[in-house]
């Protein structure tokens, strides 16, 4: 990018970027200093939460290839394994789906499928936070921002999680109130 005198962009480049978020909080300085900002004629304490780091991509493979190489098998990693999660989530989401319009709810074959879909979907989130927090390891150990440190937050989405966790319990309840049925069948 081209800069004015004034701080304004005049011609954006055309190179492919890497860019990527990180989570930051403010190190305490010793002297008590900390980053301002001035705006209308008055002071203000920067407290950024989050930044946006932007590498052109020929200077990142160049100039720190370790952190390219990294990104580029996250990126992969969760493409690949992203996919295949949520191509066999749908599957199974298609199939009870398919059980539900034809009534077979309280049978085995339900709640198995419920089962997985749960497994499926916890699996999806640990997925996710295991990807979230190395690249976040690696960045605090590798990038270096003044004043500010970079931290590890949870951001995976919880609700997968949650839905796993209470479509195994679901698959449960199928199974037992089956064998209750099944029970007094037979006595019958």
């Amino acid at each position: 990018e081209k800069v004015n005198d004034e701080g304004q962009v005049v011609e954006k480049s055309r190179k492919p970027e890497l860019a990527f978020s990180v989570n930051v909080e403010p190190i305490e300085t010793p002297n008590g200093k900390v980053l301002m900002s001035e705006s209308f004629g008055q002071r203000y304490k920067v407290n950024m939460q989050t930044v946006s780091l932007v590498l052109p991509l020929d200077k990142a493979k160049a100039e720190n290839s370790s952190l390219y190489y990294v990104w580029a098998f996250v990126i992969l990693i969760a493409i690949v394994v992203g996919g295949v999660l949520g191509i066999w989530t749908l599957w199974l989401v298609f199939k009870v789906i398919r059980n539900v319009r034809r009534g077979e709810i309280f049978v085995a074959q339900f709640a198995t499928l419920l089962d997985k879909l749960g497994k499926l979907l916890v699996a999806c989130y640990v997925m996710d936070f295991i990807i979230d927090f190395v690249f976040a390891q690696y960045c605090i150990h590798n990038i270096h921002i003044a004043g500010y440190r970079i931290v590890f937050y949870d951001m995976s989405n919880g609700i997968y999680f949650f839905t796993g966790l209470a479509l195994m319990i679901i698959s449960q309840i199928i199974l037992m109130g089956k064998e209750l049925k099944d029970e007094q069948e037979l006595t019958i």
